[in-house]
């Protein structure tokens, strides 16, 4: 994952809501958003475990389910409705701690 992060490929796009950058990786797009709270992470992250969270967030958002979580590693799949004639569109998030 760190050497994902440091990739000099990684593209800023936008300032809102936070700084967005995006990257090609075999055909795929990914993006990346960073944005700097002043609220600790531990609830932080506390709150964005909650099952349903992101549908509270977005009610784009039809589905969130975790797929895998192991000691500091969490994978999380999405996905969102879009307005015709856009498919909707499914997501996989893989957050970690840096300790």
């Amino acid at each position: 994952m760190k050497k994902l992060e440091d990739d000099p490929k990684w593209q800023k796009y936008s300032d809102k809501p936070c700084e967005m950058s995006k990257m090609e990786i075999e055909g795929n797009i990914a993006s990346k958003g960073v944005c700097i709270v002043n609220i600790p992470l531990e609830k932080i992250v506390d709150f964005l475990a909650e099952v349903g969270v992101l549908k509270k967030l977005n009610p784009t958002c039809t589905e969130d389910k975790l797929l895998y979580e192991f000691n500091d590693v969490k994978v999380t799949y999405m996905r969102y409705s879009a307005p015709w004639p856009v498919s909707h569109r499914d997501f996989v998030s893989v957050a970690y701690k840096i300790v």
